[in-house]
């Protein structure tokens, strides 16, 4: 995966050295979640006036933190209620190489379509063999804003 400053967040390197040096191999975008969820539950735990229920709620309704995700906030979209908007990264594979495709303030190349001829069918990371629909023969990688590898 690129390696890319501009959307690189902040931790996110000392986290990927740290973990592949525990684990002897680069953490999956799962071990990331799971790092940043666990950073904003110690945040909010931090926050709260009391560990009794409504404390807890209005402390994680105020949340406002960074992560190697990105900003952590809650809010109203629609019909949505208390949800957090994450950045998402379009990755392409072109040239065997990936790039980010979207979005634009973040590219690293252009998005290629339609693939050209002789290209092997998409496949979507982490689920082998699963066609994407819309690839059309390229291989699409969605980043859902993790650190990068």
């Amino acid at each position: 995966m690129p390696r890319i400053a501009a959307v690189l967040r902040a931790g996110a390197r000392e986290f990927d050295a740290k973990y592949e040096k525990q684990y002897n191999v680069k953490p999956p975008y799962h071990a990331a979640q799971a790092y940043a969820s666990a950073y904003v539950a110690a945040d909010v735990l931090k926050r709260a006036t009391s560990p009794d229920r409504e404390a807890v709620r209005e402390a994680l309704a105020a949340t406002d933190v960074m992560t190697i995700y990105g900003r952590v906030t809650f809010g109203n979209y629609g019909a949505f209620k208390q949800q957090t908007k994450l950045s998402t990264l379009v990755l392409q594979v072109q040239k065997k190489k990936f790039e980010i495709v979207y979005p634009p303030s973040a590219a690293t190349a252009k998005w290629v379509y339609p693939v050209p001829n002789g290209a092997k069918g998409g496949r979507i990371k982490g689920r082998e063999g699963a066609k994407a629909p819309f690839a059309r023969g390229g291989t699409f990688y969605l980043d859902t804003g993790g650190p990068f590898r």
